[in-house]
């Protein structure tokens, strides 16, 4: 786990940062990763030309909490979406293991007594 990877994570979850809204000075709006996530800016931006510019806002506290939850709510989602692979093999290996073992120690000559 490294930027690399934390960057093609963002890039592939781009729609969960546009479905985190917050609302701003009135509005509401979506999160965007580079300028709350990454930057944290103290400013709301507006879109210009397809660029975030700051427009004067200053973020109030409240506000600042909601960014940051929003934030780190994507960031959590994206993260377990990562790592559920990962969990899921490791768990099968453990069952894997316990049947293997289990397996190899029982000694039932007479099958008449295995349970169903």
């Amino acid at each position: 786990y490294n930027d690399a990877t934390k960057a093609k994570l963002v890039e592939k979850s781009s729609v969960l940062y546009q479905e985190f809204t917050v609302s701003i000075n009135d509005r509401t709006r979506s999160i965007d990763y580079e300028w709350d996530c990454k930057l944290k800016e103290p400013n709301d931006f507006d879109i210009v030309f397809g660029e975030t510019v700051d427009n004067g806002y200053e973020l109030d506290a409240s506000e600042k909490k909601a960014v940051s939850k929003a934030c780190s709510s994507v960031k959590t989602i994206w993260f377990l979406l990562w790592i559920t692979p990962f969990i899921s093999v490791m768990t099968n290996l453990v069952i894997a293991a316990f049947c293997a073992i289990n397996g190899s120690m029982s000694e039932v000559d007479d099958t008449s007594k295995a349970e169903k």
